[in-house]
């Protein structure tokens, strides 16, 4: 039978069928037998004569998320939930008897159709050295391994081989640096007003057909986050940041005695929900357009530079304006962005 391999946002519609019939879609992690109805069957249907089973990614898209990323695990972690396959079995006989399709879903919504070896695509590419530098990329042919090979400077530091469908996120703690003079510079000013500017004493890592700056900036913030291709970039913030907490209490009224220092309504649950506001640097026009690719992300992560720890959290703008250097009187642009923490404190 057929074989289909379609991006998450693509639409699937398959052929129609001849005579009523039922189709069954399988996990085969779980069950491999369409026949037994058990947790390995993701979806049942019917499909009436003359008809084919339309928007079938709508479904299968649920199945295909990424993995989180595990900061501190080993340098190269292999993400086989950026892709998914799918059997669709179908019969006209209770299962008797059946013929199967193979459905490929990858996770992409970019809403385009250009192919895409190199799946990290950061605003700016610049980075702190108390940062974690994520990086994601796939093999350009499926059947094609590829070595990757992690540079800083002129350094080989690492290198890893690339096959098949998977995504693979290389992870590099840049805090822990040992090499030579490594990363020990301030930032330079030039590189926020004109990108083609060199960067004396920015240090350069390189990884497959992509090139960062690291320095020594006096950052406070980082935010991680998966883009619309599927691959994992992160973003500086400088200036005015704002960290709050919103309070909700619960409490009950019990007795007193009049004029004492006895408790009558007792807080005996506060609940406390940390966000922050964050500003960029100033972006120029093309960076400000991958702007949505944060803003419109589901998985993120942010980082206190000064202290290392890391909360995962979620975006709470309900807008992202596409600015540039014309609609903004001739300025270069610079976003605010809105995150709250996607686990709640407690004081009891």
């Amino acid at each position: 039978m057929a074989t289909y391999e379609k991006k998450s946002w693509e639409t699937l519609n398959l052929p129609a069928v001849s005579g009523d019939t039922f189709f069954r879609i399988l996990d085969h992690s779980v069950s491999t037998d369409p026949s037994l109805e058990t947790s390995g069957v993701i979806y049942d249907g019917l499909v009436l004569d003359g008809f084919g089973i339309q928007n079938l990614n709508e479904i299968l898209a649920q199945y295909v998320n990424p993995t989180p990323i595990i900061f501190g695990s080993p340098n190269v972690q292999v993400d086989n939930a950026s892709h998914s396959t799918f059997y669709i079995y179908y019969t006209q006989d209770d299962w008797g008897t059946w013929t199967n399709d193979t459905v490929i879903i990858v996770y992409d919504w970019s809403y385009t159709n250009t192919p895409r070896a190199v799946l990290s695509d950061p605003i700016i590419n610049l980075l702190d050295n108390r940062q974690f530098f994520i990086y994601t990329i796939k093999p350009a042919t499926p059947d094609v391994s590829q070595i990757i090979e992690f540079k800083i400077g002129n350094i080989l530091v690492d290198q890893f081989t690339i096959s098949g469908y998977t995504h693979y996120n290389y992870i590099h703690n840049l805090l822990y640096a040992t090499y030579p003079g490594e990363f020990s510079y301030a930032y330079s000013y030039d590189f926020f007003v004109d990108r083609t500017v060199p960067i004396d004493g920015v240090n350069k890592i390189t990884i497959g057909p992509s090139t960062y700056y690291v320095a020594n900036t006096c950052y406070r913030y980082c935010l991680y986050y998966i883009n619309q291709y599927g691959g994992w970039d992160s973003l500086l913030f400088r200036g005015r940041e704002l960290n709050s907490s919103d309070l909700s209490r619960l409490s009950y009224k019990k007795n007193y005695i009049a004029n004492s220092t006895d408790f009558y309504k007792v807080d005996y649950l506060t609940t406390i929900n940390e966000k922050w506001s964050l500003n960029t640097s100033f972006l120029n026009d093309i960076e400000s357009s991958k702007m949505i690719n944060l803003m419109a992300s589901n998985q993120l992560y942010i980082q206190d530079l000064e202290t290392g720890h890391i909360s995962s959290v979620n975006i709470t703008n309900s807008n992202c304006e596409l600015k540039n250097y014309k609609n903004q009187g001739r300025k270069m642009a610079t976003y605010t962005i809105e995150v709250a923490a996607s686990q709640p404190k407690y004081r009891v």
